[in-house]
């Protein structure tokens, strides 16, 4: 376990680039004030705090943006910038384009469904039981007089 935390943040830094970041970063306005704070590193930050444990969230995470950039930012300013929609999109980006090799994966899908269905992870059906008089309506199964048949797909 301990090899695998080793190298959480080359492969955090592998799956998100500065130059991404940054490109992201400026175009959802998330870098202000001359480029203080820097979208790679304040991202990079944040994923690494939730590894942590003893401090607090905001804390952690300002204490590992310290670590990687060598800046210590104010504890209120670092907070208010979770309050920004810039900060929800550059999240949302930075997210969607870490995940973005398993959603475009190039080998087909073996099953027809996941073809039609990406985002489908269960499919199910399950026979419920109904009220016998709709008999003539829903014709039910072995055990069931009346049955309607159920399909989840999540």
């Amino acid at each position: 376990m301990r090899a695998a935390y080793d190298q959480l943040m080359p492969s955090l830094k592998r799956m998100l680039p500065s130059r991404s970041l940054g490109v992201i970063g400026r175009t959802v306005s998330f870098i202000r004030r001359l480029r203080q704070v820097r979208a790679s590193v304040f991202v990079w930050a944040v994923v690494m705090s939730r590894f942590g444990h003893g401090l607090p969230g905001f804390e952690q995470a300002r204490q590992w943006y310290w670590r990687l950039s060598g800046k210590l930012l104010a504890p209120r300013s670092f907070q208010l910038r979770f309050k920004s929609s810039a900060t929800v999109t550059l999240f949302e980006q930075a997210f969607d384009r870490a995940v973005r090799p398993w959603r475009e994966d190039p080998g087909k899908p073996k099953h027809p469904l996941v073809r039609r269905f990406a985002d489908v992870v269960a499919w199910d059906s399950t026979p419920i039981q109904v009220a016998d008089r709709l008999r003539r309506f829903y014709k039910g199964t072995r055990h069931m007089k009346a049955a309607l048949k159920v399909v989840l797909a999540a």
